[in-house]
């Protein structure tokens, strides 16, 4: 007997895929609709409700694509570690010596990095104040430290 894999997010993939192409085939109808019919109370609707469909996906467009993003990124990830790392063992590791500091401020780094190279600098106010925030938590406490 075949056992197959049990996928996290397979079915909400599968179940955004279908919306998607519901919304799609909908949109499309609505648009040949408009290009045939000669009704002009009939074509305004069709323009109107295809109009709404198409604000309606570009909305959940722009809420899915940081999701599809993340899941991309964990994806990658977690290829790399099983490809480099087949033999981890976390059940071993010691998860009081993560120190704290040093990973927020490599976390919230790199997300800095990132985002100002796809957003630019000007609209990162409070992510660059959050940075320098951490900054001087982390240097603050190695000298207390000293």
């Amino acid at each position: 007997m075949e056992t197959t894999k049990n996928i996290p997010w397979r079915k909400l993939a599968v179940s955004t895929a279908i919306a998607c192409s519901i919304l799609l085939v909908g949109w499309l109808g609505l648009e040949i609709a408009y290009a045939a019919d000669f009704d002009s109370t009939r074509r305004a609707a069709y323009l109107h409700v295809s109009g709404q469909i198409k604000g309606f996906a570009e909305a959940v467009l722009a809420f899915i694509s940081p999701l599809v993003q993340l899941a991309v990124a964990l994806f990658v990830l977690q290829w790399l570690v099983k490809r480099f790392s087949p033999n981890l063992d976390l059940s071993q590791f010691d998860w009081r010596s993560v120190n704290i500091e040093k990973t927020l401020l490599v976390v919230v780094t790199l997300g800095f990095v990132v985002v100002s190279l796809k957003v630019g600098l000007d609209s990162l106010v409070h992510i660059k104040e959050m940075l320098l925030v951490l900054l001087g938590l982390y240097f603050g406490t190695m000298r207390r430290g000293m």
